[in-house]
């Protein structure tokens, strides 16, 4: 037990301490699905949805290029927020959308380019909600959404051997860039696995950046950029 919470304690980023206690720190706010089907604990409604947007009106609600640039130059980061989305569901063109625009806030959405246009395979909890098309991707563009890769089949990236690794994250950015426009080179972890390997194979693969999972620990200058850090948003 000792042994335990001493390697918890020196997980803890303590060079980035004052950052957060004075919270100088980039938020990445990490959300999947808008919808009424509150039983899935990935999902949150439209008027919680709403209520949660309304109110970072008073702070800065950024890209997350303009974050990555923020945090390579060692800039201001208090009260400053970033909104992704993953999976690229039907629901974030039909419900997310029309809200992020009445703020008029950018938005990531992180996409499995394999799953486009049809169902959360993958999802342990609803295997039938369906993905946006190619088609409404390319819609969303007119607006402040920008898209990065899921990986091509949301694999758990800690399990696929080199070249599988390889072909998930250099296939998928090379769908999003040959497909859309405003693409970033940047990946969400499906389930949030990574490890060392991975994380050399997605800079090898001409990646800026790869975001995790849940924490409010926030990013910083001390930040590794292949391991960012979100905040999870459930109901």
């Amino acid at each position: 037990m000792l042994r335990t919470n001493f390697k918890r304690l020196s997980n803890i980023p303590w060079h980035g301490l004052l950052g957060w206690l004075f919270g100088n720190r980039l938020r990445i706010l990490m959300y999947h699905s808008i919808s009424e089907n509150l039983r899935n604990p990935q999902t949150i409604s439209t008027a919680e949805f709403k209520r949660q947007m309304a109110s970072f009106q008073a702070t800065h609600v950024i890209s997350l290029a303009e974050g990555l640039e923020l945090l390579k130059e060692n800039q201001s980061l208090k009260n400053t927020w970033v909104i992704t989305f993953d999976d690229g569901l039907l629901d974030f063109y039909t419900t997310a959308l029309p809200v992020l625009r009445e703020f008029n806030y950018p938005v990531t959405v992180f996409i499995p380019t394999g799953l486009v246009g049809t169902n959360s395979k993958w999802d342990s909890y609803n295997k039938t909600k369906p993905l946006m098309t190619w088609k409404q991707l390319e819609g969303c563009q007119q607006w402040k959404v920008t898209f990065g890769s899921h990986t091509v089949n949301h694999t758990r990236l800690t399990e696929c051997g080199d070249d599988a690794l390889m072909g998930e994250l250099q296939t998928s950015l090379h769908s999003l860039q040959n497909r859309l426009e405003r693409v970033i080179p940047a990946l969400a972890y499906p389930g949030g696995y990574h490890d060392a390997r991975v994380r050399q194979a997605v800079h090898n693969a001409g990646y800026a950046c790869a975001l995790g999972t849940s924490s409010r620990w926030g990013n910083g200058s001390e930040s590794d950029l292949f391991q960012l850090r979100r905040q999870h948003i459930t109901s």
